[in-house]
């Protein structure tokens, strides 16, 4: 015959048993962390606008593309980029060609969005994670994000998975030149749509 002490036992048993099982149902229905893809919306161009030396500047960049890993969906999602992104095919129209370079040295990029259906999708620059340079001006060195972070905003329609970026300053810091009041327009798809049907593009 099972003593007192027994059952309790058994009690306890079963008891932890069915909340390490909830638990791990929990976990499992998050999904594992999958793939992302961005790049520019099909016909679209990436534009950055400022001034070097006090003389307006547009720069126009025919790519921009990247890869990163999403945390499954949850009050905030986030996708880590690999890598730093690709940004290339860029002229400006003070006739020079130029060159975007980007890294991941003081931390990763970042696509961050805003709530479960957000409207706001931020793209972080990390720390000095990019610098331009002009064959019309090469002693200038533009850096991106030269003190810190910079989260960049974008507007997000649910279910979409395009952001649109529409003229949001980016901190800028240069040698060999003067730069200020930079702006970046671009409209970037990320792909695939998350299937859970919460609008999330990841």
């Amino acid at each position: 015959m099972m003593t007192n002490k027994g059952k309790l036992a058994v009690v306890v048993g079963l008891t932890v048993a069915t909340v390490l099982g909830a638990a791990t149902t929990a976990f499992a229905a998050l999904g594992a962390a999958s793939p992302v893809t961005a790049k520019l919306k099909t016909s679209t161009v990436m534009t950055v606008v400022g001034k070097i030396d006090s003389v307006p500047i547009t720069i126009t960049c025919t790519n921009f593309h990247a890869t990163g890993t999403s945390r499954p969906p949850g009050p905030v999602d986030t996708i880590t980029l690999a890598a730093s992104p690709t940004v290339n095919g860029c002229t400006d129209s003070l006739h020079g060609t130029d060159t975007i370079t980007t890294n991941n040295t003081n931390g990763h990029w970042r696509f961050k969005g805003s709530g479960a259906g957000p409207s706001s999708v931020y793209l972080y620059i990390p720390e000095k994670g990019a610098t331009f340079t002009s064959s019309i001006e090469p002693d200038c060195t533009v850096t991106w994000a030269p003190t810190g972070p910079d989260p960049v905003e974008g507007s997000y329609v649910t279910g979409t998975g395009v952001i649109t970026y529409n003229s949001h300053t980016i901190a800028v810091a240069s040698t060999g030149c003067t730069a200020r009041n930079w702006k970046v327009t671009a409209k970037v798809v990320l792909s695939p749509l998350h299937s859970g049907g919460n609008g999330y593009p990841w």
